[in-house]
Order: C-alpha cells, then sequence, then structure tokens
C-alpha cells in the first residue's frame, strides 16, 4: 500500500507529495513551506466548518478550534494515516508528534496545491473533523474563556510548593481569579501542575 492509498489521494505532482513528507534533517527542499501553508488552510476550514456547525459564542468556538488543531489531534490523524511509514527523515532524528503534526499540515499545503481546495477541505473533514481522536481538553483556555465573560479576570497560576530530587520534581500550584482561589493541581512539571489546577477549577464551575 502507497502513501496515496493510505489518504485516499492520487496526486498529479509526485514531487509535491515526497516534499510534503521530506523532514528538514534529510534535505534544504523539505516541508516547512508547505506545513506553513498547511497550517493557515486547516485554521480556515476548520474555522469555517465550526461557524456553520455551531451557533456558539466566539470563546466556544476558539477553544473548540485550539483542540482540533493542537499538535496533539494532528499527530493522532497522522499515525492513523500511518504517515510515520512514508516520512524522510534522519535515523538519528526523533519521529515526535511534533513531526507528526507538522508533516500532517504540509500534506494538508500539498493537496491543497495539487487538488485544490474542495478536495483538500473534504480531506480535513475527513481526518479531523469528522474522525475521533483522543486528546485533553484545554483545560486553561477553557477556564480562562469563562473567566475573562464571567468576571473580566484573568486566572492567575501561582506555584506554592515544589518537592522531590532534580530528577523527580513534583510541582503544587493554585490558580486564582481575583482575590479567589479556584483551584489546586500537581504534576511532573509546572505547565502539568498548571493544567491540573485549571481542570479542577473548570470542574467545579461547569
Amino acid at each position: 500500500m502507497s502513501i496515496e492509498d493510505e489518504i485516499g489521494i492520487k496526486f498529479r505532482d509526485k514531487q509535491l507529495l515526497k516534499r510534503a513528507l521530506t523532514h528538514s534533517s534529510v534535505s534544504g527542499d523539505s516541508n516547512e513551506r508547505l506545513e506553513f501553508l498547511g497550517d493557515a488552510i486547516l485554521g480556515f476550514v476548520v474555522s469555517k466548518n465550526l461557524y456553520l456547525s455551531y451557533p456558539f459564542d466566539e470563546g466556544v468556538l476558539t477553544n473548540k478550534r485550539s483542540e482540533l488543531v493542537c499538535t496533539e489531534t494532528l499527530a493522532s490523524a497522522a499515525q492513523k494515516l500511518r504517515l510515520e511509514r512514508y516520512i524522510l527523515i534522519e535515523r538519528n532524528e526523533i519521529l515526535s508528534k511534533s513531526v507528526l503534526a507538522g508533516c500532517f499540515e504540509a500534506l494538508i499545503g500539498a493537496i491543497y496545491l495539487d487538488q485544490g481546495i474542495r478536495k483538500v477541505e473534504g480531506f480535513i473533514k475527513k481526518t479531523i473533523l469528522f474522525a475521533k481522536h483522543k486528546v485533553e481538553k484545554n483545560w486553561k483556555g477553557i477556564l480562562q474563556e469563562y473567566t475573562v465573560r464571567n468576571t473580566g479576570l484573568y486566572p492567575e497560576y501561582i506555584l506554592i510548593k515544589e518537592t522531590g530530587p532534580q530528577h523527580k520534581k513534583r510541582f503544587e500550584v493554585e490558580v486564582w481569579v481575583g482575590d479567589e482561589m479556584w483551584g489546586k493541581g500537581s504534576g511532573r512539571s509546572i505547565q502539568s501542575a498548571e493544567k491540573e489546577a485549571a481542570k479542577t477549577a473548570v470542574k467545579k464551575i461547569m
């Protein structure tokens, strides 16, 4: 099975498809420019379809779009298409989620240039909008949208405790809105602790 069989699209320009799957570690003629184009097209198509499908306000639509175009979602879509089998990358490079997501965006750019907007919109609907991906909610974004809309204030994350040895640290964070503490969270990094604090806060208010 070829990459064209995996994605269900036959390219007119095979070199364009090859470039979309070429990492910068292999060639100067890599997929970075196509990734730039694909990112813009993906944002437009997802935004348009969310606007037409849901009567939500701008904040909710923004959070939904963020979940659909985040690295986790794009990497999951790339894995479902088995893109890792076809990506041209140096052996010592890690085929990370960000690399997979970048190749997926580059593929979107390549499909647009080769087939046009209607074909690429169908591809995005099939692989992103109508597909199921296990992606963690953007808890910090949800909390911020709620607090700004209902209180006019932004959440503030405060590191309150740092424990454990250097190689196994654990962080505890509180999230405050104005003079009120809304939630606590802990994690192996400050970022993960902030996410947990936001998640705790959101589950209390919704």
